[in-house]
């Protein structure tokens, strides 16, 4: 019963940090630290991240969402594979459900590019899954909305929000 509540507890814990994640490197270096400091807890950690993200509310709470699961792998990868083995089993969909949430938003595609080729430029994936997300953000294109830009944009990006 204490490890079913502890559980329950930590999942509580996670799924409101994650509620509240803002834009901003500091707010995802201090989240991906919290968040990857006991790296046994990958899989309830990316199964509450997941959950998350389907459920958002908006494109940019689900951009959000993907980038800090990109700066959780680049963080741990030297310690610990254990979350890019749990984000790679749900990455795909994940990485569906922020494209086909507004389809033809070349903006969006872009932004997923730019982390598919960052992931390949860090070696975090095998090389049949990195072909595999490489193919699914080339087949994310469509035609551009005028005067979008996303709000959330990941630190170092192209896109600012002036």
């Amino acid at each position: 019963f204490d490890h079913a509540m502890q559980s329950h507890s930590t999942e509580t814990a996670i799924r409101l940090r994650l509620q509240q994640l803002q834009t901003g490197e500091v707010e995802l270096r201090a989240t991906t630290q919290w968040l990857t400091s006991d790296p046994s807890r990958a899989r309830t950690i990316v199964a509450v991240w997941n959950q998350e993200l389907q459920g958002a509310n908006s494109e940019d709470a689900r951009l959000v969402l993907l980038y800090l699961c990109n700066q959780m792998m680049a963080t741990t990868r030297d310690q610990t594979a254990a979350f890019v083995v749990e984000f790679m089993g749900v990455l795909e969909e994940a990485m569906q459900c922020v494209a086909l949430a507004r389809p033809g938003i070349p903006e969006v595609a872009h932004v997923l590019q730019g982390l598919v080729q960052g992931w390949v430029k860090l070696s975090l994936f095998p090389p049949h899954f990195a072909a595999a997300l490489t193919a699914l953000v080339g087949r994310m294109s469509g035609g551009p909305r005028e005067g979008y830009v996303p709000e959330a944009v990941m630190p170092g990006s192209a896109y600012t929000t002036s």
